[in-house]
């Protein structure tokens, strides 16, 4: 009764007002940003583990600094000469032990690698091997340690031959390895910072010649990853908004980072940054924590200007993480809502109920909170499951690429709104009922890959919106309100004549037929066959176009069915939709009101024949009750 009721109620709501229809069966959804730190790709904060080979590493190997909200990144900045002490002789294990540790927690890693370090006594940071083949150095006492390091000339040819042997060797562990975000350009100044102000005191045009050779190499051996360089290449300290050698490398795809957030409460190239984030994520490193705290220069809400100010994408934790936290909780929220991308689904309006066969309308307002693109981008995609967890259906709008949505000022986030149109296809064979319905954003195909800012996660980045009706049967084509008929209930070789007449004030804009037969059958409209080789055998149902035959009046559809064994059945929809904007909504389908016959009459097919003095046709079971349904009760059964 639910079910003829549910029926009635589609052909009066297309009857009457579609509009209405449309309003009383459209759910709407809002969402409120939950403000936590999100861990996606090519964003989030950097956990410095080596800084330098001594400092901030975990001892504890079950910590996973999950209290850190926002953590996506493990950086690892280590000499050169810990790596490959001696020619051809390789200690990745120093990276790849630590890396495998984080991650296993879901975190990707960084690196840097240096060939200066120093304030370490001796060849600290570029293996002693080097020198022995005939590099030159440059013996350089630090004057806060009073320790003597020797520096490489950072453009000498032994070195950089024997560098970019080292390259080589380093890209065929980490060039293509998805789990490593970035990788600095840390061979060319003192502790790969880019600069010489205490060592060789390069002037801005040999540093800018020397910084492009190593950048070359870099992109020689990594060519598909992302490239980091520090700003210190055209000088600590040297105002501009842009320069040639950093036009050079933006060509290069190598994006810059600033390691001098919050010394002296400054930062010097702001304006320089404006270059890059529309195309490529800003990497700031702020003061060491305890040396900016000593220097009186700590500031958790220059901190957050610095990520507003640079739309940076990644930040460092440059200290003991907890301390870290602890530090910067005043503003840690502020920064978790803007630092990088940040997808926020904002508004939502989806159909309450959905058929198979039939399109329907998804309307998603959606913004970026973030200070930077979304630079891997995705495609919004929403997802059925049963009652169960399983995924049913996956309908994603490849039209869209969350990567468009434009940036703004925190008090000003644009807002876009995304209208997709889906079908739910019958060969998902969803039976009628209720599902849950998922929001995500991934791949083309439908796989989630970003975190969204909301609650009811399945820990697989799809988000439970609510629930939607699907009115359908197993086999994913009709409304349940359908009924399989024939002239009487057989078990035998016989044919079955069957008619349906129906009247229209006016001819529909759009008018589709389904209709399935067991086992075979031939079909007419209005007296004209059509022409299709759907009618074979049962669940072989597809929607034909029949707009062209449709007429004002009164219209007749004639089925000729034919059983050659066991059970039989005719089973059939005509949808149709007033205007071109409309949805498509069943007129009729096959019940007890059609005509049936065991036998032709002259001029049967027609309006004019004598099919009207036929008996009702008889009722045999409703939609999903026959062999369908039956054989998927079987096989639940045997699963269990």
């Amino acid at each position: 009764m639910r079910k003829k009721l549910l029926f009635l109620y589609s052909v009066c709501a297309f009857c009457c007002a579609s509009w209405c229809a449309q309003t009383e069966n459209t759910i709407t959804k809002t969402f409120v940003d939950n403000g936590r730190g999100l861990n996606n790709p090519m964003m989030g904060w950097v956990y410095y583990h080596y800084e330098n080979p001594r400092l901030y590493p975990v001892a504890d190997p079950s910590e996973k600094l999950d209290f850190y909200e926002g953590l996506t990144t493990v950086y690892l900045r280590l000499p050169w000469a810990m790596i490959e002490p001696h020619e051809g002789e390789y200690h990745w294990e120093i990276i790849d032990s630590v890396a495998q540790r984080w991650i296993a927690s879901g975190k990707k890693i960084a690196l840097r690698i240096m060939a200066s370090y120093t304030g370490v006594a001796g060849y600290g940071g570029i293996p002693k091997y080097v020198h022995d083949a005939g590099a030159k150095m440059i013996p350089y006492t630090l004057e806060r340690n009073k320790v003597t390091s020797m520096e490489p000339v950072f453009d000498d040819p032994v070195f950089l031959q024997k560098l970019e042997k080292f390259l080589a060797a380093m890209a065929v562990r980490y060039a293509n390895d998805p789990n490593v975000s970035f990788v600095d350009i840390g061979s060319f100044g003192t502790w790969g910072e880019g600069h010489t102000v205490f060592t060789h005191k390069l002037s801005s045009g040999e540093s800018a010649r020397q910084a492009l050779i190593h950048a070359k190499l870099y992109r020689k051996y990594f060519p598909g990853k992302l490239l980091a360089i520090s700003d210190d290449v055209v000088g600590p300290r040297t105002p501009g908004a842009d320069f040639p050698l950093m036009k050079e490398l933006r060509q290069m795809g190598i994006t810059f980072r600033d390691d001098s957030i919050l010394v002296n409460r400054n930062w010097y190239h702001e304006k320089l940054a404006q270059n890059y984030w529309p195309t490529m994520p800003v990497i700031l490193e702020h003061q060491l924590l305890h040396v900016s705290i000593n220097d009186k220069a700590w500031d958790p809400e220059l901190l957050y200007r610095s990520i507003e100010a640079h739309h940076c994408s990644y930040m460092s934790i440059n200290y003991w993480p907890d301390q870290h936290w602890k530090q910067c909780q005043s503003v840690m929220r502020k920064i978790l809502r803007r630092i990088g991308y940040r997808i926020v689904p904002q508004r939502l309006e989806y159909p309450a109920r959905i058929r198979p066969g039939v399109p329907f309308p998804i309307h998603l307002d959606v913004a970026n909170g973030g200070v930077a693109p979304c630079y891997p981008g995705g495609y919004i995609t929403y997802t059925l499951k049963d009652q169960s967890g399983n995924i049913r259906a996956v309908f994603t709008d490849a039209n869209f690429n969350v990567r468009a949505l434009p940036v703004g000022p925190a008090d000003q986030i644009p807002q876009k709104r995304v209208s997709s149109r889906f079908t739910l296809h019958s060969l998902n064979n969803l039976t009628g009922g209720e599902y849950d319905l998922f929001l995500s954003v991934g791949s083309g195909m439908g796989t989630p890959e970003l975190e969204l800012p909301m609650e009811s996660g399945d820990r697989q980045k799809r988000y439970r919106i609510g629930t939607i009706q699907v009115d359908s049967d197993y086999a994913g084509q009709y409304l349940g309100a359908a009924y399989w008929i024939w002239d009487k209930k057989t078990h035998k070789a016989c044919s079955c004549y069957a008619v349906k007449t129906f009247r229209l004030n006016k001819k529909p804009a759009r008018a589709e037929l389904i209709l399935s037969v067991d086992d075979n059958a031939r079909v007419w409209l209005n007296g004209k066959e059509l022409q299709s080789k759907c009618y074979r055998s049962w669940g072989d149902a597809e929607i034909q176009d029949v707009t062209p035959l449709v007429q004002s009046g009164e219209n007749i559809l004639a089925v000729e069915a034919i059983n050659l064994a066991s059970s039989c059945g005719i089973i059939a929809e005509l949808r149709v939709a007033e205007d071109e904007q409309s949805e498509m909504h069943p007129l009729f389908v096959s019940d007890r009101s059609w005509k049936a016959s065991a036998f032709a009459s002259k001029g049967w097919q027609n309006l004019s024949g004598a099919s009207s003095s036929w008996a009702p046709a008889m009722e045999l079971r409703r939609n999903g009750e026959g062999v369908h349904a039956h054989s998927l009760k079987l096989y639940r059964q045997k699963k269990r």
